[in-house]
């Protein structure tokens, strides 16, 4: 296999140098904790839904689906695990609280779920629906 045939980032790549400014994201922290991560939730949400569109749009490029594919799995999810932070920050009362929770859970989806509805348990809040509406 010649070296053309391997996809590979050239050495001149740059995230730094990308100026789409059509999928272009300003992370803005308003330090309202609730708002900021559901905010960025949506955000990799739509760019997880973007990249999935591009997939099915592209027919059989083999490129996409291959590689495209796994891209818009992670954006999903971890859409979710911000969601899910954000309903957090919504749920705990100090921001130590908020801390402590995010630290425990690292990035594991299903702990933060049971840590959100624990609280939400303990809170008295079980039966309300799960919403972080735009």
């Amino acid at each position: 296999m010649n070296d053309s045939a391997w996809i590979w980032p050239a050495s001149d790549m740059d995230f730094w140098k990308i100026d789409n400014k059509e999928t272009s994201v300003k992370i803005k922290w308003s330090h309202n904790c609730f708002e900021d991560y559901k905010t960025l939730s949506y955000q990799f949400y739509k760019c997880g839904y973007k990249t999935f569109e591009e997939v099915i749009g592209s027919g059989h490029d083999n490129v996409k689906s291959d590689m495209w594919f796994l891209t818009g799995i992670f954006l999903v999810r971890h859409s979710i695990e911000l969601g899910l932070k954000a309903l957090l920050c919504r749920v705990l009362p100090r921001k130590r609280d908020i801390e402590d929770a995010f630290e425990a859970c690292c990035h594991d989806v299903t702990m933060l779920f049971h840590k959100y509805t624990d609280v939400r348990i303990e809170s008295g809040e079980e039966d309300g629906a799960i919403s972080i509406k735009q």
